[in-house]
């Protein structure tokens, strides 16, 4: 029977073979940890299975045991659905470590020249070498609930690697894991709401309950200055992951109310002095005006997606728009969430319509436009884009990859598991180096060529 080749490390956590899901007439088999065969499903095939079911990890269903895996999946009429499209399937898979179990929403992983950096649970970070895929040190922090909501990341800043986890926020030494300093925020806020980002020497951290922006001095640990974005007193909300460009940090952000509000803000990088606030009317059908996603700015444009799908481009220095992409046509849902990129002067923006769209920084202007190739609400990309060295890459709401060139649109590349969210099996953002792409999943930490 044929077998994608897959190097393993450490030891298995799931069933030499398991059933993800029994439906759409279909059967979706998970052989090895790699789904990758679809077979017709009939009584035949069924009565392979043991017949109990076992609680998949993350809440991502029931999965069954095959009674022995001295089966022929060929003879039995099943066949490989990860591939399609030019160089694809999980001969992409370079390896997978099996003993990971990095909270799901901590998918921002943070990388350097010799290893990845990735939550082991909600209360520790391992640094795994990307030569051997060993465990070079593993970190913890002090308390002791193990949270499924760490600090949504990890990053590198200098010589630091920076995770938290629900109350605290540390940095440890690249090459030992010894812990250099602890930072908890002291005037409040839920650091669970985003990641940090490095600008520099110093790090900024959005946070919620209320919405705040912190500075932290990456060497230290010691807090700059804090920015309160929260603009109706006792009403909740939250800062997401902030964007920096020429001096200024740029966020968005939600307040609790019914509808929603919130804006794009930019602060001074350097005082943290709030430069501006842009804020908009929504359209009757769409009451909703805050931006809950995320920003990205680079080359004096900031840019920011609003609950209605409407992508905004701003002056990094006023706060000025400069153009407005509209939302996708013909997603008659009352909002959306397009979550944004950067890369070599073209935004990428998600949808969740399923649609995928290249636009010009400078202009706004739409460059191409994509669908990935299977059904519409499998492709849906609402979460956080990566992109390099002229490609982005995202991870779809049913956990498949997809990579697409910045300039034209054009998908190079694609990694898919699964039909639907039930199914999912990877967990982006996830992280780049030139020749991996590197993204939590369901039984561990997955490198995928590029």
């Amino acid at each position: 029977m044929p077998v994608a080749p897959v190097t393993r490390c450490g030891p298995f956590a799931e069933p030499t073979s398991t059933v993800l899901a029994v439906g759409y007439g279909t059967t979706f088999l998970n052989f090895r940890g790699v789904s990758v065969y679809a077979c017709k499903d009939t009584a035949a095939f069924r009565s392979l299975f043991r017949p109990e079911s076992t609680a998949m990890p993350h809440g991502l269903g029931l999965a069954r045991v095959l009674r022995t895996a001295a089966i022929s999946l060929a003879a039995l009429g099943c066949r490989d659905v990860v591939g399609g499209g030019p160089s694809v399937g999980t001969n992409r898979i370079a390896w997978v470590l099996s003993d990971v179990r990095s909270p799901l929403s901590a998918g921002r992983l943070a990388v350097d020249s010799q290893s990845v950096y990735v939550y082991r649970n909600g209360l520790s970070i391992s640094a795994v070498r990307l030569s051997d895929h060993s465990v070079r040190w593993t970190a913890v922090a002090d308390e002791t609930f193990d949270s499924v909501f760490p600090l949504q990341g990890i990053v590198r800043c200098q010589d630091q690697i920076v995770f938290g986890s629900y109350l605290a926020v540390y940095a440890v030494a690249p090459e030992t894991g010894r812990r250099l300093w602890k930072w908890g925020p002291s005037i409040g806020g839920d650091v669970t709401r985003g990641a940090p980002v490095c600008d520099g020497a110093t790090l900024y951290f959005g946070v919620g309950k209320p919405g705040i922006l912190y500075a932290v001095d990456a060497a230290t640990g010691q807090e700059k200055w804090v920015a309160r974005l929260g603009r109706i007193p006792g009403v909740d909300s939250f800062v997401t992951t902030p964007s920096v460009s020429d001096g200024v940090v740029v966020v968005c952000t939600r307040e609790f109310t019914v509808p929603a509000r919130g804006m794009i803000a930019g602060v001074d990088a350097a005082t943290g002095q709030v430069k501006w606030e842009y804020t908009w009317t929504p359209p009757p059908s769409r009451p909703d005006a805050s931006c809950a996603v995320n920003v990205a700015a680079r080359n004096g444009i900031a840019v920011g997606s609003a609950d209605d799908g409407r992508i905004f481009g701003l002056d990094v220095q006023s706060g000025a728009l400069r153009w407005t992409a509209p939302e996708v046509a013909g997603f008659g849902t009352p909002g959306d969430e397009r979550p944004v990129w950067i890369v070599d002067g073209v935004v990428m923006a998600g949808s969740l319509s399923g649609v995928v769209t290249g636009l010009d920084l400078a202009t706004g202007r739409e460059l191409w436009k994509a669908a990935a190739t299977t059904p519409r609400t499998l492709t849906t990309i609402i979460g956080p884009i990566v992109g390099d060295r002229g490609q982005f890459v995202a991870v779809t709401i049913s956990g498949s990859v997809y990579a697409y060139e910045a300039a034209t649109g054009k998908e190079q590349w694609t990694v898919k598991y699964g039909r639907d969210v039930n199914e999912r099996k990877l967990f982006g953002p996830g992280a780049l180096t030139p020749d991996l792409f590197l993204v939590i999943g369901s039984d561990g930490l997955y490198a995928i060529r590029r």
